[in-house]
């Protein structure tokens, strides 16, 4: 199954995978829906106070967030990649189209779930 895979990422991301998987959304939304969605979801989990989240909604003057979500690079260039989407500083939500995607039960009875990365586009120049 291919799906958008969104975690959080970084240093101080959890470990423990139902921590770290934010959510799972279909592959057939569009990367600019994703894109949206993830900066929503860094503005509600991240640790934002309530006058900061105050600040951003302000219609008059327009206050942009320092960690909006933006969208990845191709490997060895600045190219837009619309295959991945990343908002924050550390720790960040990632979120990208995973492959192979797949839930079962470990050995101890806990959740497993196993995916593929996708590759990174190289640009050649």
């Amino acid at each position: 199954m291919k799906a958008w895979m969104i975690t959080w990422e970084g240093t101080k991301a959890p470990r423990e995978i139902e921590k770290k998987i934010i959510d799972v959304v279909s592959k057939r939304r569009s990367p600019g829906f994703i894109k949206n969605y993830v900066d929503q979801l860094y503005r509600v989990l991240s640790a934002y106070t309530i006058e900061e989240k105050l600040i951003f909604a302000r219609y008059n003057p327009i206050r942009t967030n320092p960690y909006a979500a933006d969208f990845g690079q191709c490997d060895g260039s600045n190219v837009r990649w619309e295959g991945e989407v990343i908002a924050g500083h550390n720790p960040w939500i990632r979120a990208r189209v995973v492959s192979g995607l797949e839930i079962g039960c470990d050995s101890k009875g806990g959740v497993m779930v196993a995916w593929k990365e996708p590759i990174r586009p190289k640009v050649q120049i």
